[in-house]
């Protein structure tokens, strides 16, 4: 089979029949009958603009599939059943800066089969320049990128970023205090926004084949939305490792040497309220009177893991032990990543399976002694279901939290993905996600449980005061033991805002990071000890909340640092290495910047600025109308949901749904929530401004920045903008202007899918040019008739008819019948008399 790509216009004769046209480039493909031993054939014009001179590089891709199929800026040395790589994008050459291809230099590249008992790899050699050939491909863009190892790799990428160890804390939280109704609430709007949003993202990253960075090559005036996502992700990714290294402390000193030894957090600290703490214990009835473990815990988090102390310095000791946490979470991110993203899918995939095994476990093992507390999560909350704003707004933000936040994330894993059935990943992860959340709620309330069990009420606690962090109370002096009825709250990505009846109308924001890992589960450990809960349960809880926040961690700085190559993809992508490495030292120092000694008042800055989430709404709202109304084709929901299954009619039924929810439903859905997210703080009373500006701890400039770091990445997509079109007006001053904006917004792409794994719908043409059908095939090949059939019959007839033949006689017994073969057969019977007449006119 050998595949030529020249420059030459398709003849008008239309016998060329497996030639696809854009512009000035053809992919033109000849099959031929070969044996094993035939080679592959890549002709591609050259172009010596500039004097550059082309360079290979090889990539070890990895791609197991049926038909070789070539990209016009690929060499690519295979076995003749394996699919290298596809051409998806052709940009129209731009004549004025680049000058015609001269057709008669080409390069020619043959090389041999390998043999059919090698394993299906292929090494792509890559053509540099690549903008000097001024083509752009999903399918090239996505091989030089790189592809997962394995088809269930961006299945499990999606998994950690969806579901982590902060979703389950804050999931858990909401769903005892809100009570069942917030579950139904959360899966309603799961079920009307969350997963057809889901679905769209993915479709649309695996469509493309690129990251939130490069797919705008379909609208290059929009690539202001990419830098936004990268700032966005870049910025959760550093503060979000800062609680996963505090983890680390809880998770050492879980390791206990007998079952006599209690934990580090249930005596007092006397650098850090030790006094209270001390006059609790003293003031306790019985022994059985454990108040003072409210103070315990909470000094043991602010002393041990924070580093504060009563006199306003810091724990040098404390602060190196995170340190060193931090530098341990960040060489392990090199490591894992230094290859790319798409290397690392076993190490995410093991990260996303094996934590939450060891969470199912320690589940069990708490619902099995303590599953009281269950029935509470089914009491009602004195509010009906539909009339509970406060309950409906947080399952909304919830939901986008969920499946939303990091949907350009999403983007970036599954343009890393072999075409793959889209829909039953997207079915298989709403499964996954909301069992365990909703097993996760009931191991919540059965912790709970161990605290009313002891006598004590749960309370919020606030981290701006020492004398405000304390959680929990006695239960026979409020006469009642079940926790603090919530009143308002607000839940954020790490943590959450809770208030009750008495704490609504106060200016402290009741915020605690991961409230269930750093109170709850270290004072029921306290309550019981390890004589009656072992310390391996302890080690294991710990342990799958680190394994779970480091995975999705891997996968956000992993997008980021593609994000970061697609800068300038052809000098970074050599230096891949060094990329990981200077991005991952930056992210170091600055996660250590973040744990100084106003860690707490950092991370709660940064936690409600992106927790605010209505300015990322918008910046969703600006994609989805930037891709489906001002783009369109090819980037239209048919082509997008064309890409999800092999099944027609599921494809048929799947079209007008989907067309419908993305292109007029998903817009009005975003705009709303955009609306109430902003006033999402403390339910619908208060807006994030305004509690900004009455929060006492924030000096003016702070709250300043607070506001300035969430418009600057909307600011950047509308300042990109102008810019970009004021440097094509000024610059590119020899083509039309109508055809310099058409180039900005509305660029002559093709987007060619040859089938990868499966199914003809991977294998479609989708072009913005209104092309004519391709010509009817030709009719099936007949055969000739015979020789006989064709020559002596007609003539023996003729002969019979005419006048000639009456003074002639032709014997004809030499003629034989033929077969469909050509060969002769049986002789005809002789006549005596053949074709003899005699004049009746006598001269």
């Amino acid at each position: 089979m050998n595949y030529e790509l020249s420059n030459f216009q398709t003849p008008a004769d239309g016998n060329n029949n497996d030639t696809i046209t854009s512009g000035d480039t053809d992919l033109r493909r000849s099959s031929d009958n070969v044996s094993n031993g035939s080679s592959t054939t890549i002709s591609s014009s050259s172009n010596s603009m500039d004097g550059q001179r082309y360079t290979t590089s090889s990539i070890d891709t990895g791609i197991d599939t049926n038909e070789s199929t070539l990209s016009p800026i690929h060499t690519i040395n295979s076995p003749s059943n394996v699919d290298i790589v596809h051409m998806d994008t052709v940009e129209s050459m731009n004549r004025s800066q680049n000058p015609p291809i001269n057709q008669s230099t080409t390069t020619t590249t043959t090389m041999p089969t390998e043999s059919p008992g090698l394993r299906p790899t292929q090494s792509i050699r890559r053509m540099l320049p690549i903008e000097s050939a001024r083509v752009f491909g999903t399918n090239s863009r996505r091989t030089l990128r790189g592809i997962w190892n394995s088809n269930t790799s961006p299945f499990f990428a999606t998994l950690v970023c969806c579901l982590n160890f902060s979703t389950i804390c804050r999931f858990s939280i909401s769903t005892y205090f809100l009570k069942g109704s917030f579950i139904i609430q959360f899966m309603v709007i799961s079920i009307f926004f969350g997963l057809p949003f889901l679905l769209f993202l993915m479709s649309l990253g695996q469509y493309l084949g690129t990251g939130y960075m490069d797919m705008w090559f379909i609208s290059p005036v929009f690539k202001g939305i990419g830098i936004a996502f990268m700032i966005i992700y870049g910025t959760i990714a550093i503060y979000t490792i800062v609680p996963t290294s505090w983890l680390l402390v809880y998770l050492r000193d879980s390791f206990l040497t007998t079952r006599d030894t209690p934990y580090k957090w249930s005596y007092c600290n006397r650098r850090f309220n030790g006094e209270r703490c001390l006059k609790a214990w003293n003031s306790s009835a019985s022994f059985s009177d454990q108040t003072h473990l409210g103070w315990s815990v909470s000094a043991y988090f602010h002393n041990s893991v924070m580093g504060h102390q009563d006199n306003g310095s810091s724990s040098t000791y404390a602060k190196l032990n995170v340190i060193m946490n931090l530098a341990l979470l960040w060489i392990l991110t090199f490591v894992i990543l230094f290859r790319g993203l798409h290397n690392a899918g076993r190490v995410i995939s093991f990260l996303a399976v094996f934590p939450l095994v060891l969470f199912i476990f320690v589940n069990i093992r708490f619902i099995e002694e303590f599953g009281d507390g269950i029935i509470y999560l089914f009491f009602s909350n004195g509010k009906t279901f539909l009339g509970d704003s406060l309950s409906w707004i947080l399952a909304a933000r919830e939901c986008f939290m969920i499946w939303t936040l990091f949907g350009g994330v999403i983007i970036n894993v599954y343009g890393h993905s072999r075409p793959t059935n889209l829909l039953r990943h997207t079915i298989t992860l709403f499964i996954i996600i909301t069992v365990i959340l909703i097993s996760s709620a009931c191991f919540f309330a059965s912790t709970i449980q161990i605290i009313i069990s002891s006598n004590l009420q749960y309370i919020f606690s606030s981290f701006e005061k020492y004398s405000l962090v304390n959680f929990v109370r006695d239960g026979s002096k409020t006469g009642s033991s079940e926790p603090a009825h919530l009143e308002t709250a607000s839940n954020l990505l790490l943590g959450e805002s809770l208030l009750d009846s008495t704490d609504a109308k106060s200016f402290e924001s009741n915020y605690q990071v991961l409230r269930w890992a750093t109170e709850i589960m270290p004072i029921a450990l306290a309550i019981k000890g390890p004589k009656e809960i072992s310390s391996f349960w302890a080690m294991t809880f710990y342990l799958s909340g680190v394994l779970m926040n480091f995975a999705s961690h891997l996968v956000l700085w992993g997008s980021f640092v593609d994000s970061v190559i697609a800068l300038a993809p052809n000098s970074l992508r050599q230096t891949k290495s060094t990329v990981v490495f200077i991005t991952s030292f930056l992210g170091f120092a600055a996660s250590v910047s973040i744990n100084s000694w106003k860690n707490l008042h950092i991370v709660y800055f940064l936690d409600s600025c992106i927790g605010s989430i209505c300015w990322i709404s918008c910046l969703y709202l600006v994609l989805v109308v930037a891709i489906l109304v001002i783009r369109g084709k090819p980037c239209a929901p048919y082509h997008l949901v064309s890409s999800l299954t092999i099944d027609n009619k599921l494809i048929n039924w799947l079209l007008p749904t989907l067309t419908l929810h993305w292109t007029l439903m998903l817009p009005i859905i975003l705009m709303v929530l955009s609306i109430f997210f902003t006033r999402s703080y403390r339910g619908l009373n208060l807006s994030w401004s305004q509690v900004i500006d009455d929060y006492p701890y924030w000096t003016p400039s702070i709250r300043l920045a607070w506001n300035i770091l969430q418009t600057i990445p909307l600011s950047v997509v509308l300042i990109y903008l102008p810019l970009r079109l004021l440097f094509m007006l000024c610059m590119d001053r020899d083509q039309p202007i109508a055809t310099r904006l058409r180039n900005l917004f509305l660029p002559d792409v093709v987007i060619f899918e040859p089938e990868l794994s499966y199914g003809h719908h991977m294998g479609q043409i989708s072009t913005i040019d209104q092309s004519p059908p391709l010509p009817d095939p030709p009719p099936k090949y007949s055969p000739p008739p015979s020789y006989s059939s064709a020559t002596s019959k007609p003539l023996a007839k003729q002969f019979r008819t005419t006048r000639l033949a009456s003074s002639i006689t032709i014997d004809l017994h030499f003629l034989r019948e033929t077969d469909a073969n050509g060969d002769h057969g049986e002789k005809l019977p002789r006549k005596k008399s053949c074709l003899r007449r005699k004049s009746s006119n006598k001269l």
